[in-house]
């Protein structure tokens, strides 16, 4: 009997799929070291560190140059990762990868947005940075960077795993992408570097979650392969 249920047992299954443990492992880490900082920020306890982060960007920003960070926006919007994800999912259909690559892919910004909504609205708030719209608006943990970097991790998974492309070209834009949404908002002084860090932690356990439901999803369609 023990044998059995140890054997229907979720993590057993996770476990058992490729990369499960390192998935479930970056998952895990990243969800327990965002409750942490998050005690921290909300505790008034990183005050310092975003200060002295802040305090390497510029006070007085040129006009035109920031008109070139703030073109950077949309790189954290939902809007815009709907249609590239839609047009990843396409091609890897087009390749007849599977349903189950496109739906992880389309996923990632689907989830993303949803949990960024949710710790917007329910999270509780701490004094933002001056370059916030408003002050009382919430920062933590930085919605920009949890959906960029989500959606630019799964994407690069499913990419790697199913083999498709130039892994020497998406793969350094894929970690190119969080950077480039974090000093968006540092140099606008949109974040404090701890909502930025919130929100890598954030898309890490998000994006090991959608990695893994992907996994499991590979795992079923090899085993009715493998029974037909």
């Amino acid at each position: 009997m023990m044998s059995s249920a140890v054997r229907k047992s979720p993590l057993t299954g996770i476990m058992g799929i490729r990369n499960g443990g390192r998935l479930l492992g970056a998952g895990l880490v990243s969800s327990t070291a965002l409750l942490g900082l998050g005690a921290l920020v909300l505790g008034g306890r990183t005050g310092g560190f975003d200060s002295r982060v802040r305090s390497y960007f510029p006070r007085y920003r040129r006009s035109r140059t920031k008109r070139n960070a703030e073109s950077l926006g949309p790189i954290g919007k939902t809007w815009l990762h709907l249609p590239i994800t839609g047009g990843v999912a396409a091609y890897l259909l087009l390749k007849k990868k599977g349903a189950d690559s496109a739906v992880t892919v389309m996923t990632s910004a689907l989830a993303a947005s949803a949990v960024s909504d949710a710790a917007e609205k329910f999270l509780p708030r701490r004094h933002a940075p001056w370059g916030r719209f408003s002050l009382t608006e919430p920062s933590f943990p930085s919605g920009h960077a949890l959906r960029a970097s989500t959606v630019s991790f799964v994407t690069a998974y499913v990419l790697v795993r199913e083999n498709v492309g130039n892994r020497e070209i998406y793969v350094p834009v894929a970690l190119s992408i969080p950077l480039v949404a974090a000093l968006h908002a540092l140099y606008l002084d949109r974040h404090w570097a701890t909502d930025i860090i919130g929100g890598w932690l954030g898309a890490a356990a998000l994006g090991s979650a959608c990695a893994a439901g992907y996994e499991v999803a590979q795992a079923r369609r090899k085993a009715k392969v493998r029974k037909t």
